[in-house]
């Protein structure tokens, strides 16, 4: 079906580009129209990656008329082009109202064309490849923004988005964390698979109640002793030997500490709450301490040099070992 459309879009565009006096092809990066319909009127003289853009646009709309699509889009307020192999997002720059907008899986490395989009609420970027991301450094009202595998080193843009509620960073190459200590809204932060060494700015936020740092180089987690909000927390595949800073979360529900240092489990004693517990891959020898942690339904001790493989809450199902 999509197809199908592209190619009716083709003999369209062939009828634009024999009235447009034979135009030559112009670099998006110089043009700047008002409206979509604008777009669409002249994409027979916009670059291929632009027409596909515009195409997929009319295909979201269901229509090969211009000012018809320009139209309908007027009224759309959440707009999903995941997975649609767009790589120019030059022909979004006229559609101001969006409050959600889903760009995921494609084929983006220029994000410039989104920092008019200011009314944004939700922005989803992910699996992309994107390395430069100062244009969302202007919406301001974003409170949900995904960015996981793209090639992200510096994150100094999202310092001014001081509503965000939820940050997805997973799998780039972030080092500096300091640009996200004013975002003090965040309950909602995932770093997993970068190449963090220290977390000491995200002390700051204390109205996490989900934090993912999981696959880095992570020694010390006393930053993280004053998020007594967090529910849900993943450390795992780090260098962490010292739970002492995890005995003031008293919220969490789901901890994450498989394949890292640790030998010592009485810290997390206090820990009553805890549903599920990740341990594997450490150096643990006994799992006595854990005798308190009564609301236990799934505790995971796989690849630790035990001293006895007996459970320490009942039922004994509860341990995978």
């Amino acid at each position: 079906m999509f197809l199908r459309f592209i190619s009716q879009l083709v003999c369209f565009s062939v009828v634009l580009f024999s009235s447009a006096l034979a135009v030559e092809a112009v670099p998006s990066a110089t043009l700047s129209y008002q409206t979509f319909a604008e777009w669409c009127r002249n994409q027979a003289t916009l670059p291929k990656e632009t027409q596909f853009t515009i195409a997929v646009l009319l295909q979201s709309v269901n229509t090969l008329d211009c000012d018809r699509a320009d139209e309908r889009l007027a009224k759309t307020y959440s707009l999903d082009l995941t997975d649609s192999k767009i790589a120019d997002l030059s022909p979004l720059r006229s559609l101001t109202h969006l409050k959600q907008l889903y760009l995921g899986n494609n084929r983006i490395t220029d994000i410039e064309p989104l920092e008019a989009l200011t009314d944004l609420t939700h922005l989803y970027l992910s699996y992309n490849q994107i390395s430069d991301i100062h244009a969302i450094g202007k919406l301001i009202n974003l409170n949900y923004l995904f960015l996981s595998s793209n090639q992200i080193e510096d994150i100094g843009a999202l310092q001014a988005l001081k509503q965000l509620e939820g940050l997805d960073l997973v799998s780039n190459k972030v080092r500096n964390l300091n640009p996200l200590q004013p975002l003090l809204n965040l309950t909602y932060l995932d770093l997993s698979f970068n190449q963090i060494k220290d977390i000491s700015p995200l002390k700051s936020l204390t109205k996490l109640q989900e934090l993912s740092v999981s696959a880095q180089a992570i020694v010390d987690l006393r930053p993280l002793n004053s998020m007594i909000n967090l529910v849900h927390l993943d450390v795992s595949g780090n260098q962490i030997s010292d739970l002492t800073s995890l005995q003031s979360l008293t919220n969490l529900v789901s901890l994450g500490l498989g394949g890292n240092r640790i030998t010592d489990v009485t810290p997390l004693r206090f820990l009553s709450k805890l549903n599920t517990l990740h341990l594997g891959e450490n150096q643990v020898k006994t799992l006595q301490p854990l005798a308190t942690l009564k609301s236990l339904k799934i505790l995971y001790v796989q690849g630790n040099p035990l001293n006895s493989e007996r459970c320490p809450v009942q039922p004994a199902s509860v341990c995978r070992f």
